[in-house]
């Protein structure tokens, strides 16, 4: 059931977004089949093995082994300039994920449970290559008009938001 709300979630975006250009930031469905066991596969467009998830695991790493190893800490610069660099790569991954996300509610679709794992990166190295792309459309939700009133009540029995923006 999920790999069908999925599929049904990438082709109408990816069919939406045709006209305009496929959105670089969400990752592209290639297509889906169907094991002999009835089992559901979708196959998307290899554009990367990293996650923002494996960022911050890897460069969290990083920091602990030099530590660890009593690494000597580099000069006041250099430690700026690493900083300044990780921080423009985040920045990135948000602008990013945030494009993506941005193309999925233009074209009335909500994605509930976007975590560090759904942000599928093609480096973790080089900011400038860096192409962030949103993936798990599983429990994406259509919200076009007169398919909201599920989506609203679901909401309202996690959670309570009123309008000042506050959170209950």
């Amino acid at each position: 059931m999920m790999a069908a709300n999925e599929l049904n979630a990438y082709a109408f975006l990816q069919s939406s977004l045709r006209a305009k250009g496929i959105c670089k930031n969400i990752l592209l469905l290639l297509g889906e089949f169907e094991t002999k066991a009835g089992e559901q596969w979708l196959a998307f467009r290899n554009d990367g093995k990293y996650s923002a998830a494996d960022f911050a695991k890897i460069t969290s790493e990083q920091i602990s082994r030099a530590h660890i190893l009593g690494e000597k800490s580099p000069g006041p610069s250099e430690q700026n300039q690493t900083i300044k660099s990780r921080m423009h790569f985040v920045v990135k991954i948000l602008q990013g994920a945030m494009s993506g996300l941005a193309d999925m509610h233009n074209h009335n679709r909500l994605h509930p449970s976007l975590g560090p794992a759904s942000v599928v990166l093609n480096t973790i190295i080089d900011a400038t290559y860096l192409v962030p792309r949103v993936r798990d459309l599983a429990f994406s939700v259509d919200i076009r008009y007169g398919r909201t009133v599920l989506f609203l009540v679901f909401s309202r029995l996690v959670c309570s938001f009123d309008f000042s923006g506050t959170l209950h």
